[in-house]
């Protein structure tokens, strides 16, 4: 093997360069001839071990420590502390000896290393703000701006509970419409002479006890709505005893109906149909057919047009609307259901 020592241990004068005797210090002097700095290297290498110290030269490093056993060199300006015996890292680079205090030299340059930069230490918040503090563009300390509350949740709410109500008044309006189309209304009026009339629709009772309507009375006539479609109605008298009993069928759509229970043919009470025009100018002699009277032959009938006004007469003046300056003939007519003697003379055109 290379650089092996003979038997008997060490090396003979003139050993391999650089190294010293096996078993023995270093020799003052060193081995080999010094060397000479090149141009653009480090300081020098000393002369070999306990060689004299040499003084730095101007841009060269602090010059390397004698060898093995040299004394300490003292720290230079500007330079970093001496290596201890010629091992170890580059002045400037390292740490100081553990538990010590650092030394010029020693760590990473200012702002250089590991770690964050200055002005941020770690956990700090972004750029700009320091710790603790809010968003950049709010001064330290000052509350965090509050947003409007949005509203649109509410608004929303609002539209829908309108958009419920909407629809259902318009379901609602549209069921009592479609209700009365058909259910139409029936008017029950006692002309028998006597009281306790009742009247069942289908074996129900739909009147009961009719007090006799001797003359027009609106408050004495009962009002019920039937349902479309074919019934059978029956009257009795206040003992119990059947005046009549007959099918009848009521249609949807229809002005109403005027039913005069146990009403003989030769009845002297007659209902009439009494029209009523009122007009802005007076023109003419008024209406013609003011009074259409019921067939007496009948006992119920199917009113033939719109009635406002039941079993009274028509009011003696109405309001006509019209605009300011407007000359017109407007017309508006009102009709009402009427009870009188078959021959009375008012109720006749």
């Amino acid at each position: 093997m290379a650089n092996m020592p003979p038997p008997g241990g060490g090396y003979p004068p003139g050993g391999p360069p650089g190294y010293p005797p096996q078993g023995s210090y270093p020799q003052q002097g060193g081995y080999g001839p010094p060397q000479q700095p090149q141009a653009g290297y480090g300081p020098p290498q000393q002369g070999g071990y306990d060689a004299p110290l040499q003084q730095p030269q101007a841009g060269y490093g602090p010059p390397q420590q004698g060898g093995y056993g040299a004394p300490p060199q003292q720290p230079q300006a500007g330079y970093g502390p001496p290596q201890p015996g010629g091992y170890g890292p580059q002045p400037g680079m390292g740490g100081p000896p553990m538990g010590g205090e650092p030394q010029q030299g020693y760590g990473p340059q200012p702002g250089m290393g590991y770690g964050p930069q200055p002005g941020m230490p770690m956990g700090a918040p972004p750029m700009g703000a320091p710790m603790g503090a809010p968003p950049m563009g709010v001064p330290m300390g000052a509350p965090m701006p509050q947003l409007p509350a949005a509203g649109g949740g509410f608004n929303i709410l609002k539209i829908v509970v309108m958009g419920a109500v909407i629809v259902l008044g318009l379901v609602g309006g549209g069921a009592f419409v479609w209700y009365g189309h058909t259910h139409p209304s029936v008017r029950i009026v006692n002309v028998t002479g006597k009281d306790g009339v009742t009247v069942t629709l289908d074996g129900e009772a739909i009147a009961k006890d009719l007090k006799n309507a001797a003359k027009e009375n609106a408050a004495v006539v009962v009002t019920k709505n039937v349902a479309s479609g074919a019934h059978k109605l029956e009257a009795k008298d206040a003992s119990g005893k059947v005046l009549e009993s007959f099918t009848f069928e009521f249609k949807s759509g229809t002005n109403g109906y005027v039913y005069a229970p146990g009403r003989a043919a030769d009845s002297k009470t007659c209902f009439i149909v009494q029209t009523d025009e009122y007009k802005t100018i007076n023109v003419g002699l008024g209406n013609n057919d003011r009074f259409k009277t019921l067939d007496p032959t009948k006992n119920i009938w199917e009113l033939p047009t719109t009635i406002e006004f039941w079993f009274q007469d028509t009011p003696e003046s109405v309001e006509i609307k019209t605009k300011k300056g407007q000359s017109s003939s407007k017309t508006v007519t009102k009709r009402a259901l009427r009870q009188a003697a078959c021959d009375d003379p008012d109720f006749q055109d």
